[in-house]
Parts: structure tokens; sequence; C-alpha cells
């Protein structure tokens, strides 16, 4: 019998939902300490309804796992999905902290606890994903501030080992200066985030940044090589794209903003790229230009976005780099 169903014997199926997902790679548990296998550390199905989940306390389900004589299996996994931050608590007294390579985190009520991830030293993926948990939990003004402001202090803090962080949090807007060296990809979706870009590590290869920057774009890293940006419509800051970009996604109506990013109508600027993805009334554009003889565009696979989201991209990347 493997550790899945031995797991599943210690709680009882009716209590252990059904997500769909890939594989059982990952151990996860949800607000109300349900035991469920998610590869990405998504909270459910967009359909599901909250009334599915059978409420079981975390502290009953740590206590099932200690009596079935389930820790030492557990101590031998190294990837986590989690919404309570208690279970790091659990993790932490087995003395795992530092063996921890992935992590997905998705309560939207507390932010993911300093003391954990400083202890965190082997960490090379963290996700913090509240998006699947906020219509079941509606917070307060006062929870939402001391979650920005923990938030932001955490990300200054993140271990040197971290190559992949993902911030889906509508109020974070803490500082990109001190993120670590060996970063590749960034992904951050905020409602609120204004902070500057010059400062990004060096290693970066990807950037996601979705809605209302409004900030100029000069100093992107060199060897940036996928860039994915979803801004305001009346933004009209400066975009100054690295020399090295391949994948490229731009959601910018602006028209003076949009032409002097890419270089004008023939994109003198994207000679290197070899994926554009943009709106459909550039989409329109561009395809005409890209037809004419001597055109700069001629080699790029121009892209509607109306017909691909960026987590497509998002996917073909994993599968690139």
């Amino acid at each position: 019998m493997d550790w899945r169903h031995s797991i599943k014997l210690i709680i009882n199926t009716s209590e252990v939902c059904d997500f769909y997902c890939i594989d059982h790679h990952l151990i996860s548990f949800n607000k109300q300490g349900t035991l469920c296998f998610n590869r990405g550390g998504q909270w459910h199905p967009e359909d599901e309804r909250e009334n599915r989940y059978k409420r079981v306390d975390l502290d009953i389900i740590i206590k099932k796992l200690a009596d079935a004589n389930l820790e030492p299996l557990i101590k031998r996994w190294t990837a986590f999905s989690m919404h309570s931050w208690h279970f790091l608590e659990y993790l932490d007294k087995l003395d795992m902290l530092d063996k921890i390579t992935y992590l997905a985190y998705s309560d939207n009520r507390v932010s993911l606890p300093i003391k954990y991830i400083t202890k965190m030293t082997a960490l090379r993926t963290l996700i913090i994903d509240t998006t699947k948990t906020i219509m079941y939990n509606t917070t307060t003004r006062i929870e939402e501030d001391a979650y920005e402001a923990s938030l932001a202090e955490l990300v200054i803090q993140l271990p040197s080992t971290l190559e992949i962080l993902f911030i889906n949090f509508p109020l974070f807007n803490g500082s990109l200066a001190n993120l670590p060296p060996r970063l590749r990809i960034l992904y951050i979706n905020s409602n609120n985030f204004n902070e500057s870009l010059d400062y990004l590590p060096l290693s970066l290869e990807v950037l996601i940044l979705l809605h209302y920057y409004k900030h100029n774009i000069l100093n992107l890293p060199p060897l940036l090589k996928m860039l994915v940006l979803d801004v305001k419509n009346n933004y009209n800051g400066h975009i100054q794209l690295p020399p090295n970009l391949e994948y490229l996604q731009l959601n910018i109506d602006y028209k003076e903003t949009f032409l002097t990013a890419i270089g004008g109508q023939d994109g003198a600027n994207i000679t290197n790229l070899k994926s554009l993805i943009v709106s459909s009334r550039w989409y329109s554009i561009l395809s005409k230009r890209q037809l004419l003889p001597g055109s700069n565009l001629q080699n790029i696979y121009i892209k509607n976005a109306d017909a691909i989201h960026y987590t497509n991209l998002i996917e073909e990347l994993m599968t690139t780099f």
C-alpha cells in the first residue's frame, strides 16, 4: 500500500476533497485542515462550492498522521502546498524546514511567517496565491493591511536559493530591490504594485507583471528572455526592452507607448524576438506590417492575446527553461 492510500485510510474518504491534478506529489491542507493532493497549490476547481468541504481541525489531522507513524514518510518530502501556516509550525517541530524546495501558500488572512521562511535554506520555488480563497474567506481591512505589510517584509528576506517567486495577492506593493540573486522567474499579480523595477536580479530570465503599473521601465535585467506586461490602458510611461528578449506579451493599447517600446511598426527594438503576443488591435496592424519586404517582424511569431492566455505562456515557459 503506497502512502496515498495510507493517508486516505487515516482520514475518512468523505473528508478528502477530490482535486483535479496530474499527480499526487504534494500534500496540501485547506483552511479547515482537510487533506488533499495538488501539484500546483491550487485551492480547488472554479465550480466547486465551499459546502463540499468537510470541517476537520488541522491539529486532528496532524495527530492522526503521527499516530499512524507516517512522520518518517513525511520527513522524506521536500514539496508542500498548504493553506494554514500552522502546518509550517508542525514541519518546524520535525526539523524539516531546511529540506523544503517547493512551497505553495494560499492563506489570505495570515501572511507566511518570516520566522519560517528564513529557515528554508533550500527553497527554490515559492508560490503565494490567495485568489482561490478570497471568495470564501472575506477579510477585514485590518487583516488586509497587516498582510500587505508582512508580505512586503517577507519579500526582502527570502532565501538566497530561491529561483521562482509567484505572488498573486491584490494588495502586494513590496520593494523588489533585495530579491535573491539566483531568481530566474518573477510573477506579480497585484492591483497595488508600483515599486521600481530597476533593481531586479541580474539572473532574472522571466518577468510577468499584471495590472496597474504606472512607472517607467528602464533597467530590466540584460538576460531577460520573457516579459509579460499587462498594465493600465492609459499607461504612457517609457518601456526599454532588454536586447536578449525572446518572448513578449505586451497588453498596452496606448499607441505612443506601444510603438516606442517595440521600435515603431517595423519592430526595430525586437529583432531577437521569437514570439510576440499583443491585443487584437495590434495583432491586425502588425500582421499586415509583417508581410512587407524587409520588415523586422517577418521572423517573429505574432499571436493574438484574445486567442492565448498568459498562463499558456507560463506553461510553455516552464517546459522551455
